[in-house]
């Protein structure tokens, strides 16, 4: 009974097979998934080189599956789906229903050159760095006649074949076992995607990579037609591979970096001498014969930029011993200086803020593995990035600017920073303050301690806008301004000095502005000493004045302060002989002359309008001019006098 069970389950199976549509590369399954789609593209800063080379032999071992009848619903491809369209899976690969799950497929046509090759995609980084950690892939196209992956005897389909990659130099073949990316690793024997883990990858005698199809790499119910196709058909067997390694897991341990924490790879691209990575992928059929063997190769680096400049490393304020190397060497044979600074990525330079930063002074490329500088190597250097860190401590604000420029190379260097540290200070030292009347000028002094020899002053009242300070003093650190139309009120003004650095310091000084002034409210437009005939004897003229002088004071009681009116003269009326002389209210007489002498001050009760003038009419006061006899001559004699409002302060 079982026998004869087998026996029409074998014709059973036989019958589907000759039924099944013979196609390339086209399959159906519930659970097969589309082949990922790794075309580089102009976004990713990916580089690709592949080189095909001379065969090589091996062994391998066929592996032999028991043909299955298959069970469900049959579904065919309703069209060749593009290669941009299996960009991703869950979008535009696969649809989902209640009774059963459709995956579409592709054409050999579809399958091309750029999903080959040695490939590498950096992380996205605020650097740029073009060799910044991401995902070294290994990817591979084999095109054979089906026979020499699967055959059919009596029945059974047996299939078998092996793939081994080389080593690219720098990292040991369990170091490439062990940073694969086993999410994004895969095999495909054309559109059926091999079950695959670590474990399948072993290390052969040779040191090479070893994969090797086992009994549990297909999915039986799906593959049938596919190798029926190979074997009847006499088909192509698209074998593809791809490997995608860990660059940041592989950058660890880098044998030829001496440097502290292995800082110059640890999270890169693999560095080589040569500037190349090579692996040589080889197929062997069934048989376990090389049939197949590439040579894939991608550019990658062996220099780097360390920044450096001869006097600053020499000097103590920006240079140190090198000790940048575990072992104790240098960085740079021969070389025992560096600037100051963790590492190669942080060298710091202090500088004076009035000295120019140029820091293609600083510009120095490293080989990685002959310990040597590196000449003619063409380097940019990126807009500067500038940090102002700024304090204030009493009237005194204080400045840390941090400069950073980026070194860059071409797509095989990373960039690296250097970052200048300058400082500054700026002292504010401001006199002012009082009450003021509203058409007064409100004067501000001071002085200014800083580096550099431009200061620029502003002021602004209270919360208003603000608005240029013209300095009247032409030494720029001393301040000698003044600040108009202020209203009647109390104000605060607030000062502030930029020096040419950026660098700026503030300080208030608070004024009371009061309705009134004090001033001449009128002043004699002409003293006319009148007409009179020679004497032996010395004559005395009194001054008939035309007009009155009035000292005004419209202030308030409160902001009235005490005033001196001063007189001077341009010279004497007739010649020097001559004597003028002004009798003041309290009945004092002063000699005027050509320097300001006071003459008359204000009265206890401080009155709005005080005229001076009052007793002049009975010639006890005012001017009067004496002659001496020598002096008299015949003739008319004019001058000028000169009234000056003094204020003053109250006397404590």
């Amino acid at each position: 009974m079982l026998k004869k069970n087998a026996f029409i389950w074998t014709i059973m199976a036989l019958l589907f097979s000759f039924l099944s549509p013979i196609v390339s590369v086209h399959a159906v399954s519930k659970k097969m998934e589309s082949k990922p789609n790794i075309v580089q593209t102009s976004e990713e800063s990916s580089i690709e080189n592949i080189i095909s080379s001379s065969e090589a032999s091996s062994n391998a071992s066929p592996l032999e599956l028991e043909r299955y009848s298959t069970t469900g619903k049959k579904t065919e491809n309703s069209g060749e789906a593009s290669l941009d369209a299996l960009t991703t899976q869950s979008k535009s690969t696969t649809r989902f229903s209640k009774e059963e799950e459709v995956v579409k497929t592709r054409s050999l046509s579809d399958l091309t050159g750029p999903d080959t090759g040695m490939i590498y995609r950096p992380e996205k980084s605020l650097e740029r760095d073009p060799l910044k950690g991401g995902t070294l892939s290994i990817n591979q196209k084999f095109s054979v006649p089906g026979t020499e992956v699967a055959y059919n005897a009596f029945f059974r389909y047996h299939i078998g074949f092996k793939i081994t990659w080389t080593v690219p130099e720098g990292m040991t073949p369990q170091q490439f076992i062990n940073v694969m990316d086993m999410n994004n690793t895969s095999i495909w024997l054309g559109n059926n995607k091999l079950t695959i883990s670590r474990d399948s990858f072993k290390i052969n005698a040779e040191g090479k990579i070893e994969y090797e199809a086992n009994s549990n790499s297909f999915d039986l119910f799906s593959i049938i037609s596919y190798l029926w196709s190979l074997v009847f058909g006499k088909g192509t067997a698209e074998i593809w591979s791809y490997l995608h390694l860990d660059v940041n897991k592989l950058s660890e341990n880098n044998p030829n970096d001496f440097s502290k924490n292995k800082i110059v790879t640890k999270g890169k691209l693999l560095p080589n001498k040569n500037n190349q990575l090579s692996s040589s992928v080889a197929f062997y059929n069934r048989k376990g014969k090389n049939t197949r063997t590439n040579t894939l190769t991608l550019s990658t680096w062996s220099n780097y930029i360390s920044p450096w400049n001869a006097a600053k490393a020499s000097s103590e304020e920006n240079g140190k011993n090198d000790d940048t190397q575990a072992n104790g060497s240098t960085e740079v044979q021969g070389v025992r200086r560096v600037l100051k600074g963790n590492n190669y990525k942080n060298r710091k330079v202090e500088i004076p803020i009035t000295e120019k930063i140029n820091p293609s002074e600083y510009i120095r490329v490293v080989n990685l593995f002959t310990k040597q500088v590196v000449p003619n190597v063409p380097v940019t250097i990126d807009s500067p990035a500038v940090k102002d860190d700024i304090d204030k401590k009493g009237d005194t604000s204080f400045l840390n600017r941090s400069t950073t420029y980026y070194y860059r190379g071409n797509q095989l260097i990373s960039p690296v920073p250097i970052h200048f540290l300058q400082k500054s200070h700026l002292r504010l030292v401001v006199n002012g303050g009082g009450s003021y009347s509203e058409k007064e000028e409100i004067p501000v002094k001071g002085m200014v301690e800083t580096e550099g020899e431009v200061v620029h002053y502003f002021y602004r009242v209270d919360q208003g806008e603000e608005l240029s300070l013209e300095n009247r003093s032409n030494q720029p650190k001393q301040l000698d301004a003044r600040v108009i139309d202020l209203t009647a009120g109390d104000h605060t003004i607030t000062i502030k000095a930029v020096n040419e650095f950026g660098l700026y310091n503030t300080t208030e000084i608070r004024v009371t502005v009061y309705s009134g002034q004090l001033s001449l409210y009128s002043v004699p437009n002409r003293i006319n000493f009148g007409e009179t005939k020679k004497s032996s004897e010395a004559i005395t003229l009194p001054g008939i004045s035309e007009g009155n002088l009035i000292v005004s004071d419209t202030r308030p009681k409160n902001k009235k302060t005490n005033w001196v009116l001063n007189l001077r003269s341009s010279g004497s009326l007739v010649e020097k002989r001559t004597s003028l002389t002004y009798t003041n209210r309290k009945d004092k007489q002063l000699t005027i002359n050509q320097a300001d002498q006071p003459i008359e001050e204000n009265l206890p009760d401080k009155p709005n309008k005080d005229n001076l003038s009052e007793g002049w009419h009975n010639k006890t006061r005012g001017l009067f001019l004496t002659i001496p006899p020598e002096a008299q001559k015949i003739g008319g004699y004019s001058g000028s006098l000169t009234w000056t409002l003094q204020d003053t302060p109250q006397a404590n």
